[in-house]
């Protein structure tokens, strides 16, 4: 497969996102000094999103990202996850994160969601042209065992769990400390209704590396999903102390705090990631937010989020009727249950 020396860098679409105009402007100048011309950018984690999806079909495909850690409305971190939970752009998707310091809390969680490089502003362009290049080499000359991984997770994007369980078993036949097959493996099982062996699967990966947050993380899903509540919010808790602003690990264990009516953890949860920079309009999360407070009778800080909430939303309606049945089912009395949904019915 090609190396960075014989990518044709005039093909290669690249894409900028930052929220400042002129270091968007900056990077794209160095890349195009640097021999990069397909150049396109994006202001914000929405924008970047939105054309990485819609570019997906056009010969300007997005093959790297030079993505900003630290953006209003939809952080860079959102953006990577989206990328990487994507089947469309996981495996075809190069993201280079840009951040403002060397922050090892940053750099754990961009880790964790398999980011390829990162870069410390300020930079100049032989700094950028040596972190593509590594980038770039990584990609396109694999090892025999990256390759076999990656394609057996084109497999699971393809439902096709049979062969892909086949590529992953023999990752493990030449490397059993591999926690990424082993964490695949775990996914494969829970297809196949087995929550057992994927127990067993996820705690051999945690045994390799006990601070796997995807692996704690799936573990506790693992937990939640035949009852076993208390020992999953163990481990997610346990995650959560080693990267605080997974959205999606926030509402997963925010369901299970519900379930045991810990309504102040709630909070105090979404409270420590807001401090930490979460920064994705999460719906669910503000649903379980609002009830909360709604169960805690803080009626006047319920309302500020259902109101909050109803503002971000995309779909109105979907969201309108979440927050009128967290409204019905809490114990506040009528006359505010009904104050709170003739609220959210103007909103």
């Amino acid at each position: 497969m090609a190396g960075p020396e014989q990518v044709d860098k005039k093909k290669l679409s690249v894409l900028v996102v930052d929220d400042f105009p002129n270091m968007r402007r900056t990077i794209k100048n160095m890349l195009h000094s640097l021999g990069y011309m397909k150049l396109a950018d994006a202001g914000d984690g929405d924008e970047a999103i939105e054309t990485i999806d819609r570019m997906y079909t056009t010969p300007s495909r997005v093959q790297l990202v030079v993505l900003d850690w630290n953006m209003p409305r939809v952080h860079g971190i959102d953006v990577l996850r989206f990328i990487r939970s994507n089947p469309r752009h996981m495996l075809n998707v190069m993201v280079l994160m840009v951040t403002a310091e060397n922050w090892a809390e940053e750099i754990i969680e961009a880790a964790e969601d398999n980011v390829d490089g990162y870069i410390i502003k300020p930079f100049v362009a032989k700094t950028l042209e040596q972190k593509i290049n590594q980038i770039l080499d990584k990609h396109f000359k694999p090892t025999k065992l990256e390759r076999t991984f990656r394609d057996g997770i084109a497999l699971m994007n393809k439902k096709e769990f049979g062969e892909a369980k086949a590529k992953f078993e023999e990752l493990l036949a030449v490397n059993a400390n591999s926690p990424r097959s082993l964490r695949e493996l775990a996914k494969i099982a829970m297809q196949d209704g087995d929550a057992k062996k994927a127990e067993e699967h996820l705690k051999k990966a945690l045994e390799i590396n006990k601070e796997y947050t995807k692996a704690m993380q799936d573990l506790g899903a693992v937990y939640a999903s035949v009852g076993r509540d208390d020992e999953g919010i163990a481990i997610l808790e346990g995650a959560m102390k080693v990267s605080p602003r997974n959205a999606d690990r926030i509402a997963l264990l925010g369901t299970l705090y519900f379930k045991k009516q810990r309504y102040q953890d709630i909070i105090d949860m979404v409270e420590k990631a807001h401090r930490f920079g979460l920064s994705m309009i999460r719906y669910d999360i503000d649903v379980l937010l609002s009830a909360a407070n709604l169960e805690l009778k803080n009626v006047a800080r319920a309302k500020e989020v259902l109101l909050r909430t109803v503002g971000n939303a995309v779909d109105k309606d979907k969201v309108k009727a979440e927050l009128k049945k967290a409204i019905a089912t809490s114990t506040i009395s009528d006359a505010d249950k009904e104050e709170l949904a003739n609220a959210i019915e103007s909103a």
